[in-house]
């Protein structure tokens, strides 16, 4: 009995922990694209540190996004450029690790299209365009629903026109 009542604390530490690992895993995309879309240096640092933390395989294109995203709000330039090369870094290999992932392209046109023309990162914006409107039927809905929502603020058209189809 005694073994028993051990077998089954041993399995419930155990199941305690693995759900434990599994949320410490999982990224908020509301919440994410929420910093993303806002010049809250809190909200973004808030967003880092989740990263930081996060063991999931795509963590580097959503860490990558948010420090270029990070280097357009602070003011410091030494570190603005700084943050927007190791963004930059990551944002890229993963995308070239995963060229047919259209959130990494999605990502990457939120920082292309609001990134200064002195960083010259604007060179993949219509091709990006154009796999995500290419693509966008097939998308999750939330993501579908997060493209939709950038194109309310976005000045792209091709974004605009799936943003005003998806009415």
């Amino acid at each position: 009995m005694k073994n028993i009542i051990i077998c089954i604390f041993i399995t419930l530490i155990n199941v305690f922990v693995l759900n434990l690992k599994s949320n410490a895993q999982q990224l908020n995309k509301d919440e994410y694209y929420t910093a993303m879309s806002s010049n809250n240096i809190s909200e973004i640092n808030t967003q880092l540190e989740i990263l930081k933390n996060a063991t999931f395989d795509d963590k580097d294109a959503f860490e990558g996004a948010l420090l270029m995203k990070k280097a357009g709000v602070i003011s410091n330039l030494r570190e603005k450029l700084n943050l927007f090369k190791s963004g930059h870094t990551k944002l890229e290999a993963a995308i070239l690790k995963h060229s047919d992932n259209i959130e990494y392209r999605f990502l990457r046109v939120i920082i292309q299209e609001n990134a200064p023309g002195i960083v010259h990162y604007k060179k993949d914006l219509t091709a990006d365009c154009d796999i995500i409107k290419n693509a966008f039927s097939k998308l999750l809905p939330s993501l579908q629903q997060h493209i939709v929502n950038y194109g309310k603020v976005s000045r792209l058209p091709i974004l605009k026109e799936l943003q005003m189809n998806s009415r």
